[in-house]
């Protein structure tokens, strides 16, 4: 084969074909002073093979990926320091699909991840290809990565490689740092041979504000499980937890759902909370830490805001439960405000101050075997 290539027609290299084996190229190059220069280098076709990969390796020690998990494969690999290798086996996905379970481990289980899987279906050792990355999912805790090959779908086993990374998507081939890259080797078959009902949930971030007496808590689940309830749960050092409350699920779409929880006991001072989700078939999912500093001691006995205008919250959480006498007096003595309560529930106490005239009032609390508690409450014009 010859070919003359001149400046107006480079591109006539296009779509050559090579035959299987050895081919010679040799090309010579002359330009216009008459100088010549020639080279020539071998093109090996080999027969339908895989070629071995680009290497692909994170740093563990920020977190690894814990487990792989599919319908009817599982791997608990746990930390492989950076890169392990699983390419000794072939394991089954369907076309398509949302079956692969990614679980992350180590100090990274309650960090917002970022996952990447790629399938080399050229088989050409890499995973730059079109629609060779098979999908990407973030957040937070164990994610399900769902995927669609609609093209090209190889007809043998190719390789597969997933990719964890804190801070980014991570690089198909190279080194990154936080995360950990794992190898496979799989095929893909009818996806009417796969169960389409395996359970799978994801969180969005947790996350909150401190809101006047109480701690509001976000956060978006989302996955096609039966969900009994998510728990909530609170710690003052982010080590021992204890239920702080529940919430119902909203729905069980594969939509992303908002959840809202406001917790009204909060510890003073710095508070972790985690939500604990509490699926149908016994498993549970848990999502990232949330940290937050509450500088109002619920212990005690205050008025919020003082001074106020139209209207002042009474916090009365050591007498909850107790008969309870309260009356307020103004300056000049005179009783504006006198109710008496069996059983005080742990309920923030809303006074209604519309009525009341610019000035300083004394408000009195009485409750059995109780000291006698007394707190000035300003109130200012409108």
């Amino acid at each position: 084969y010859a070919l003359d290539v001149t400046s107006s027609n480079t591109t006539a290299f296009n779509n050559l074909v090579f035959p299987l084996g050895s081919t010679t190229i040799s090309y010579e190059v002359t330009d216009n002073c008459g100088n010549t220069c020639a080279c020539d280098f071998q093109v090996q076709v080999v027969q339908n093979q895989q070629v071995a990969p680009c290497v692909s390796k994170g740093d563990s020690q920020y977190g690894w990926i814990e487990n792989v998990q599919t319908e009817g494969f599982d791997n608990p690999s746990g930390d492989d320091g950076g890169r392990g290798n699983y390419t000794n086996s072939v394991f089954q996905l369907p076309d398509p699909g949302c079956i692969i379970k990614l679980t992350p481990g180590g100090p990274a289980v309650n960090n917002y991840l970022y996952w990447r899987i790629w399938a080399d279906l050229n088989m050409d050792g890499d995973f730059f290809d079109e629609n060779e990355v098979l999908g990407s999912m973030e957040g937070v805790g164990a994610q399900d990565l769902c995927y669609d090959v609609l093209a090209n779908l190889p007809t043998g086993p190719v390789g597969m490689r997933i990719a964890m990374s804190r801070w980014d998507y991570a690089a198909a081939c190279g080194s990154y740092l936080a995360g950990e890259a794992e190898d496979y080797v799989v095929e893909f078959v009818d996806s009417s041979l796969f169960n389409p009902n395996l359970c799978s949930w994801s969180f969005g971030l947790l996350d909150g504000t401190v809101e006047e007496l109480a701690v509001k808590l976000n956060w978006l689940g989302n996955g096609n499980c039966d969900v009994r309830a998510f728990q909530v749960e609170r710690s003052e050092d982010g080590l021992e937890y204890e239920v702080a409350g529940a919430v119902l699920p909203i729905s069980s779409g594969q939509l992303p759902t908002l959840y809202e929880f406001e917790d009204k006991t909060p510890y003073y001072g710095t508070n972790f909370y985690r939500i604990r989700v509490l699926l149908e078939d016994s498993t549970e999912v848990v999502s990232n830490l949330f940290e937050t500093e509450f500088n109002v001691d619920l212990a005690e006995v205050f008025l919020f805001p003082n001074p106020a205008t139209t209207e002042a919250i009474l916090h009365l959480q050591p007498f909850s439960g107790k008969p309870v006498r309260i009356f307020i007096a103004n300056a000049s003595g005179q009783i504006v405000f006198d109710a008496h309560y069996e059983v005080l529930e742990n309920e923030p106490f809303k006074l209604d101050l519309s009525s009341y005239a610019t000035g300083i009032y004394t408000l009195y609390l009485k409750a059995d075997l109780e000291r006698e508690q007394v707190r000035r409450l300003v109130v200012t014009s409108r």
